[in-house]
């Protein structure tokens, strides 16, 4: 028996070195390899000239100037050699990984050449061939002859591969996986699609504690741009890190993740899908938890809105989420909350949280005299929500909190006015009126006020709902959550909201200044949401393709 396996090794070996000197033979040998160490994820551009070809049409001047094949636009984007492009099939599908790294997130491509002895003999063997080939594992990797050695990793091979990699050192792992391990899998149905590496998920969940601290930092560094400096930054942030450590550990809890992205003409659209594992988990009781809906009220957000967004839950999720949050909060606001203010901030949430409605809208809106944010919901319980409004109004009526806003602006509070609202109807307002603080003394109160209306806020509650404004002119930007003029007017804003199909927990309209001012299809906004999907967790996004060229032509560094 063991005389046979030897005579069949031999006669193997015997055939593969009778192919091409034996080199050529040594590569097609090379199979499918397992997945590097610290891959995140994987995934395939089933036809990538026509995808691109999509989204650069839809996008109009933004992306003219671009590069007009796939392979171009990411060997721009990747700072590789752009001659290349004109070597790759466009036609046929690029295989893509990704990977930790010890600076970030890493990535291998591998893209079919169109003639892989034509291109060897051009790049490396050529009496003017640009580089100079290092043999690597089932690959050569192109070095300039001339110019920096820095920047992404490039290979070619000869079974038609062109292999581009963040950095050298990755060809031979990710770019490995890319070449020889992705292209053996199903071809997706989608136009890209990326799937997780089930190791990076669970790198993901037993990582979440570090992960939430980097988020403390970050927001600890914003908040002290905009707080008193009494208040310390960090411990603000801090309040908002268990729910952030909790939401990241469920990821090891998942059974899949997977990226799906298609693209037309008009724009781009992309679902994420998260399923948790069998049985009671993190993953599982998250997305049981969450209270899926119909995301149009975002749609009533004034025309002006830069940024409308919309929760739903449940009254026991938000009621936890106060009595957690609210008592941090107020201890970590205490230097500027005055006697009992931490308890009464405390309070003013919880009353919130049971008397608002199940889902609640904010639009940020960006008028040249009429700048902030406004909120709407409906009642659940008019006694709470009336007990909120008087808390929170009480607080920015404390000599401590009115302080602090003055040295913060600088302005002061006022007293609470009664007001008819167009539209909205019987409203109460607080007003900030300006007032130089003592280090600008020296300015004009009036030319002051001319340049930028008094802030304040104003609210109205009727039965069903209570809407809030808070910003420069409140009682004109009260007005706006009930405007002429809304989202809906903004070409494909509807449709996208409707693709939520009522099964969005949170959901956003972005609409960056400049954006979407035209009628044409591709000018939509971004419009994004979170929920359950059978079963399962989704984020979906949609895009405009003149918006999406607008931010594509930033990567591209034009």
């Amino acid at each position: 028996m063991r005389a046979r396996w030897v005579l069949l090794l031999a006669a193997a070996l015997a055939v593969s070195c009778k192919r091409d000197g034996g080199s050529q033979g040594k590569e097609d040998a090379h199979g499918p390899v397992a997945a590097p160490t610290g891959l995140i994820a994987a995934g395939t551009l089933r036809e990538p000239d026509a995808f691109w070809g999509r989204i650069r049409r839809g996008a109009g001047t933004a992306l003219r100037s671009a590069p007009e094949s796939a392979a171009g636009a990411l060997l721009a984007w990747a700072g590789a050699d752009p001659s290349l492009a004109t070597l790759v099939s466009g036609s046929k599908p690029f295989h893509l990984a990704l990977g930790d790294g010890a600076d970030g997130v890493v990535y291998a491509l591998a893209m079919h050449v169109t003639d892989a002895d034509g291109v060897r003999v051009a790049l490396v063997d050529g009496e003017t061939a640009r580089y100079r080939g290092e043999e690597l594992e089932g690959m050569t990797r192109l070095v300039p002859r001339e110019g920096p050695l820095s920047g992404p990793g490039i290979a070619i091979t000869r079974s038609g591969w062109l292999v581009v990699a963040s950095h050298p050192k990755d060809l031979e792992t990710l770019g490995a996986y890319a070449w020889r391990t992705l292209p053996t899998e199903p071809l997706p149905t989608p136009g890209l699609e990326l799937q997780m590496a089930p190791d990076a998920l669970a790198r993901a969940g037993r990582g979440a504690p570090a992960f939430s601290d980097k988020m403390a930092v970050f927001l600890a560094s914003a908040l002290r741009d905009v707080l008193p400096p009494e208040v310390d930054a960090s411990a603000v942030a801090a309040c908002f890190t268990p729910g952030v450590r909790d939401a990241v550990a469920a990821a090891g809890d998942l059974a899949d993740a997977r990226l799906e992205v298609d693209a037309d003409e008009q724009g781009l659209d992309a679902h994420a899908t998260m399923v948790p594992k069998v049985g009671d988990n993190a993953a599982r009781r998250r997305v049981t938890a969450m209270r899926p809906a119909d995301a149009a009220p975002m749609l009533d957000s004034p025309r002006e809105t830069v940024a409308a967004l919309l929760w739903s839950d449940t009254i026991d999720t938000r009621t936890d989420d106060a009595a957690s949050l609210g008592p941090c909060l107020g201890k970590s606001l205490a230097p500027i909350l005055g006697p009992n203010g931490s308890s009464k901030l405390a309070d003013a949430l919880a009353a919130w949280a049971r008397g608002r409605g199940d889902w609640e809208a904010a639009a940020f809106v960006l008028r040249r005299s009429v700048t902030g944010m406004t909120v709407r919901t409906p009642v659940k319980d008019a006694s709470s929500t009336s007990a909120a409004m008087r808390g929170f109004v009480d607080l920015a009526s404390q000599p401590s909190v009115a302080d602090a806003l003055r040295r913060t602006l600088p302005l002061r509070a006022g007293q609470v006015q009664p007001a008819d609202v167009p539209g909205v109807g019987k409203a109460s307002i607080l007003m900030f009126p300006s007032r130089p603080s003592a280090a600008h003394d020296d300015v004009d109160p009036t030319r002051a006020s001319a340049e930028l209306s008094p802030p304040g806020l104003a609210w109205a509650q009727r039965d069903d709902e209570v809407d809030v404004a808070v910003g420069q002119s409140p009682k004109d930007l009260l007005a706006l959550t009930h405007p002429a003029s809304t989202l809906r007017t903004i070409h494909g804003t509807e449709h996208a909201v409707k693709e939520l199909a009522g099964e969005a927990s949170f959901a956003a309209i972005v609409v960056p200044p400049g954006c979407c001012r035209s009628d044409a299809p591709a000018a939509s906004p971004l419009t994004v949401g979170w929920g359950e999907h059978a079963g399962n967790a989704r984020a979906t996004l949609a895009i405009g393709d003149e918006l999406l060229g607008q931010i594509l032509l930033r990567g591209l560094g034009r």
